[in-house]
């Protein structure tokens, strides 16, 4: 017995159902797991979301750090405020542009950062690399669709920085 092949709108639906319940269970997954084996809150949001950007370089500008925050100047200079009296960033005028204030990681700071558990996508385990690039693909594709059709963009903040 042959299946019948799915209309577009058949398709269309399924997909949709399929990630609505990943998406669900994702979610749950977060929410059983944000205090447990991985940190999530702490890592992709605030004081965390900072670290885990200064992990990934050696120095940055507070100005580009700001633009990957996704926040306002005034949060991220407390936030960074904070970070330096507990001692895990040091920050210094650029010796080329004493306008630009450089920022990174102090060896506590990078201590601190290491002791939070890294983000592992482990859902992805299961796709071979080109299934990864196509995967990427297909939801770089489903941004650009939706993004010009939400009037507010939510403030995810950090999820591109997640290593």
């Amino acid at each position: 017995m042959t299946e019948k092949k799915k209309t577009e709108k058949q398709l269309d639906m399924e997909a949709f159902r399929t990630y609505m319940e990943l998406n669900h269970y994702m979610m749950r997954f977060f929410s059983e797991n944000r205090h447990g084996l991985f940190d999530f809150e702490y890592r992709n949001r605030g004081q965390g979301e900072i670290l885990n950007i200064l992990e990934d370089c050696q120095e940055i500008s507070q100005k580009e750090l700001v633009s990957q925050l996704w926040m306002q100047p005034q949060s991220a200079s407390e936030m960074l405020k904070k970070l330096e009296k507990k001692g895990l960033i040091e920050r210094e005028k650029s010796p080329e542009d004493r306008r630009i204030l450089l920022i990174r990681l102090t060896d506590q700071g990078r201590i601190e950062a290491d002791k939070k558990g890294k983000f592992e996508p482990f859902l992805l385990d299961g796709l071979t690399p080109e299934e990864k690039e196509q995967f990427i693909h297909l939801l770089k594709k489903l941004l650009t669709e939706i993004k010009p059709k939400v009037k507010h963009p939510p403030r995810f903040g950090g999820w591109h920085h997640i290593h």
